[in-house]
């Protein structure tokens, strides 16, 4: 390519590699991402059955931008390597975003599947294989909390692993449609990944509940996906939160935690109903001190992080269980959580064989 035409090149491409976005491209690409979503949903509205049986496998005009924010409104359905197809969970269509977080097509499903296939078919993107970590975030929470836990996981295992974290929109639907998604996401993963391990922190872990019961094997008894191996949960609300159900009547408690909140605090006994506990290996890290403060027991009973107790964590089944002084919202991000993980995902137990405390 000559300078001039490389040169030209570089004035069309609406984001180069490495943008450094300024004022004026910002505005830009807030503009057509509005712009995006009102087309999208009058398209939605206004097509004919017949239009979209024509379409399914076309995206709509897409702008390749940067994603801008509102994680918390978007589920992961699907993932290829670092690709990911995702669900708006305010009006349902979908978005393929590549490694960067870049959108490269939106629309339909189908669509989006469409591209995503034309990226694998051109060898343009590797997808997993081996063992897998999936990692779930908590409520009001995105897969960013749990990215440092999964680089930790990836870089310190004796063992080669891939990790990826699960994004769900936990505060916009019910735990049982973030189990669905989850099921979506898990059962498209390639063939060649072979052992699948799951961490996840507070309601990730009443969400992979849910999937394993919404998956049960009545003839086999079997769980999930056959190639979950372990489960690490982390300060998980087995018992229920009494602190949700201490702020149930609270206005701002609602608004913020949305369907998936109200479900813990005001409707738990019906969602307990609906959850597995797992046949695979699992274990349990709860947050706590020794000695629990007079708040701690007279609001939560004994030992907690403050958000769940520690009783509250309990669930029988478990191979292995560990109480650590770390707070609810900062544990994934605590050392010695982390080294715990890492050590039950690799060898069955948390600390050493001799100090294992399976919950009977």
């Amino acid at each position: 390519m000559k300078p001039n035409e490389h040169y030209l090149m570089h004035q069309i491409t609406p984001f180069p590699r490495n943008p450094k976005l300024t004022g004026t491209w910002l505005l830009v690409a807030i503009v057509l991402g509005l712009w995006g979503t009102f087309w999208n949903n009058a398209t939605l509205l206004g097509q004919t059955t017949l239009d979209d049986s024509a379409n399914e496998s076309k995206s709509n005009w897409n702008v390749p931008i940067p994603t801008l924010g509102g994680k918390q409104f978007w589920s992961d359905v699907r993932c290829y390597g670092n690709w990911k197809i995702q669900r708006n969970a305010v009006d349902g269509h979908h978005r393929l975003l590549d490694d960067r977080d870049i959108r490269r097509a939106w629309g339909s499903l189908e669509a989006c599947n469409h591209e995503l296939q034309q990226q694998i078919d051109s060898k343009r993107i590797k997808g997993h294989s081996g063992r897998l970590i999936i990692l779930l975030h908590g409520l009001i929470r995105t897969h960013d909390s749990m990215n440092k836990m999964a680089a930790y996981l990836q870089e310190n295992s004796t063992q080669p692993l891939e990790t990826i974290c699960f994004q769900y929109a936990s505060s916009q639907a019910n735990v049982g449609q973030h189990a669905h998604d989850l099921d979506q996401f898990i059962s498209q993963l390639q063939e060649e990944v072979t052992e699948i391990y799951l961490v996840a922190h507070s309601l990730g872990n009443i969400v992979i509940r849910h999937y394993l019961q919404d998956n049960r094997d009545l003839k086999t008894n079997q769980l999930g996906d056959p190639r979950i191996k372990r489960i690490v949960m982390l300060g998980p609300p087995n018992q229920g939160s009494r602190a949700a159900r201490l702020l149930k009547n609270s206005l701002a408690f609602r608004v913020v935690t949305g369907e998936s909140g109200k479900q813990l605090a005001w409707d738990w006994e019906k969602l307990e109903s609906q959850l597995a506990t797992p046949k695979q290996e699992f274990a349990i890290i709860a947050g706590g001190d020794e000695t629990p403060s007079f708040i701690e027991q007279k609001v939560f009973g004994g030992p907690t992080d403050y958000t769940v107790s520690v009783e509250e964590t309990q669930l029988a089944g478990a191979s292995d269980s560990i109480v650590l002084p770390v707070i609810h919202g900062l544990m994934m991000y605590d050392p010695e959580v982390r080294k715990a993980t890492l050590s039950l995902l690799e060898h069955g137990y948390l600390v050493s064989p001799e100090q294992k405390k399976p919950i009977q």
